[in-house]
């Protein structure tokens, strides 16, 4: 009987050390360099700047947290883009993302975009949410927005069950600079 209980003492305070320790994403508003945009993510980013063809300046960065790689894309447009209306937004905004899923993140399966998603923050704002996965089972969910000065994709390569609340949390965390 003693054998059994210092077993099952061992086991448990193996499982609850385990449990209790388990690395938890810390989210926090993090700067993109100096646009004046932000972006709520659980490590501090090192970001990367190139330029677009048109000059439009590209950052981007990715940081991994409990074996989740969290993304951005953020492009800063040289000249403002007037659009005519929401699907123009949406339309510049999904063929970014499919270049992307292609270019970037090599996706070999994806479901459709889903459209119509709204940032409280900037009501001019539109977003496209898309999930995929590459030939090595890699599941990349992504999360775009786009107003007239930026566009932003943000993105979570995962192959384990992805937190719905961190997920969310990321995705809703984009800020465009104050007007």
């Amino acid at each position: 009987m003693k054998l059994q209980f210092l077993a099952l003492l061992l086991f448990s305070s193996l499982f609850s050390s385990t449990f209790l320790f388990a690395q938890v994403p810390r989210f926090a508003k993090h700067p993109v360099m100096e646009t004046g945009a932000a972006l709520y993510i659980p490590s501090t980013p090192t970001w990367d700047i190139s330029y677009s063809e048109d000059s439009s300046k590209i950052y981007t960065t990715t940081v991994e947290v409990g074996g989740n790689t969290y993304g951005a894309i953020v492009v800063q447009f040289a000249e403002p883009i007037i659009f005519a209306n929401n699907d123009e937004k949406n339309d510049l905004l999904t063929s970014y993302m499919t270049f992307l899923n292609s270019s970037a993140f090599e996706l070999t399966e994806t479901v459709d975009f889903g459209l119509g998603h709204t940032l409280e923050s900037n009501p001019d704002a539109v977003g496209a949410i898309q999930f995929g996965q590459t030939a090595k089972g890699v599941e990349y969910d992504t999360k775009g927005w786009i107003d007239g000065n930026f566009l932003a994709v943000l993105f979570i390569a995962h192959t384990k069950e992805l937190n719905y609340n961190y997920r969310e949390l990321f995705f809703q965390g984009f800020r465009f600079p104050e007007k």
